[in-house]
């Protein structure tokens, strides 16, 4: 093993770590920058620098016990890397204290990593055009198959076209405080059996929508079960959480606000068994929409003054059990259903299984503390996470909750908005 220091800043034409117990440190405010004569120097998918078809700022491949505190710019003004970092069957390792910025696919790339801790991360600027609009590819964090057991701690994603997060085929991962915002098409993406990782303190802010069909998703979960999202935030994006195809997930204590489309949408085939306790989803086009999907729970849920509707049970979601608290501003037809069980159509009255004490006429203008009046136009952001936790930004325009506030700031004027409860309220 050895620890390299660096005590100044230096352009790179890009590292390999090849043997175990390797330290890179800086001694100070300095940075590795992208060389002007980078060549071909890594393979993206499979780790490396044997067959090498993209660039890498660092990539590393059957290692173990690596230690990063070192932070990485892949921009030389001309061209950005297609990875910042790459780690391909790396284990028992540690990146710190990191920023890892400017690059064309991922920030951190991830393959058959396990056992690892990923502390005080930020990832910022990954997309393959001149601006996250203008751009198809470009993952924060990129966490592919068998990339099984790691921390990430203090993670803030920004400025990223596709995906903040990325997990696909992966197992038992925990995510504690993470900030995404302005993000291209979806804050956290679980895929083809992302199953059993768990996230805890959690914001998801100003998701657009790029792809086609829109997806804009807070969090996306394709075939991906037994999640546990703990205090969870997603507002000010195209919708809140997805549910596709998806069982077992475990939602504790979230708020899903201003969003486009739904709030909590369920569908695709058999989303079966997920909970919901302690859900607050207002000003959505619609709170909760479950398509598909039965002996799904929720307990303890305010719902209300969402566009189109409250709550929506197609004739695909049944059986479904509603418990604890069940708020909204009115039933009627702000409460849809054609299911057979969960709760009666227009009232939202208790149907089988369920036994919610139903509140109506309540009214939410006053729970949050809301907009700030701290504005900003959106073409000269350079930074929509630093200082700011629970306060996000969004769009301005009246008094919560408004139509004109749903969905994502991305053109002209945004505002600050303070997600913490009122003491009015």
């Amino acid at each position: 093993g050895a620890v390299y220091t660096l005590s100044s800043s230096l352009t790179s034409g890009g590292h390999e770590i090849t043997a175990d117990s390797i330290s890179i440190v800086t001694l100070g405010a300095f940075d590795i920058t992208r060389s002007a004569s980078m060549p071909t120097n890594c393979n993206l998918v499979n780790g490396g620098s044997a067959t090498p078809d993209g660039t890498c700022m660092l990539s590393a491949k059957n290692v173990k016990y690596l230690y990063l505190d070192v932070d990485f710019d892949g921009d030389d003004t001309t061209n950005v890397v297609d990875h910042v970092v790459n780690f391909n069957t790396v284990s028992h390792s540690i990146v710190q204290e990191a920023a890892l910025d400017n690059a064309s696919k991922a920030g951190l790339f991830l393959k058959s990593v396990t056992e690892s801790g990923f502390h005080n991360l930020s990832v910022s600027g990954i997309f393959d055009g001149t601006d996250i609009t203008s751009s198809a590819l470009g993952t924060g964090i990129n966490i592919e198959s068998a990339t099984d057991n790691n921390l990430f701690e203090n993670v803030k994603i920004q400025e990223i076209a596709e995906a903040g997060i990325e997990s696909a085929s992966s197992t038992g991962n925990d995510f504690i405080n993470l900030r995404i915002a302005n993000v291209g098409d979806v804050g956290i993406w679980l895929s083809n059996a992302a199953h059993e990782h768990y996230f805890r303190d959690v914001i998801l802010n100003n998701v657009w929508g790029l792809a086609s069909p829109v997806w804009g998703m807070g969090i996306q979960a394709v075939s991906s079960n037994d999640n546990i999202f703990m205090d969870l935030h997603s507002s000010g994006n195209n919708a809140g959480v997805n549910l596709d195809s998806s069982q077992g997930n475990l939602f504790i204590n979230s708020t899903f606000a201003n969003n486009t489309d739904e709030g909590i949408l369920l569908d695709g085939t058999n989303p079966d068994k997920n909970t919901f306790i302690a859900s607050s989803s207002v000003n959505n086009a619609y709170g909760l929409w479950i398509s598909f999907g039965s002996n799904n729970l929720v307990h303890d849920l305010i719902t209300s003054n969402n566009l189109s509707k409250n709550i929506q049970l197609d004739a695909g979601a049944s059986p479904n059990t509603f418990s604890g608290i069940l708020k909204m501003n009115n039933a009627g037809t702000s409460c849809f259903t054609d299911a057979s069980s969960g709760l009666t159509n227009s009232t939202c009255a208790n149907s089988d299984s369920s036994t919610a004490a139903l509140t109506t006429g309540i009214d939410i203008s006053l729970e949050f503390v809301g907009r700030n009046s701290t504005t900003q136009n959106f073409g000269s952001f350079t930074d929509w996470l630093t200082g700011l936790d629970q306060i996000l930004w969004g769009k301005s325009g009246g008094g919560f909750p408004a139509n004109a506030q749903r969905g994502p700031c991305k053109t002209g004027t945004c505002e600050q908005w303070d997600w913490k409860l009122s003491n009015s309220g």
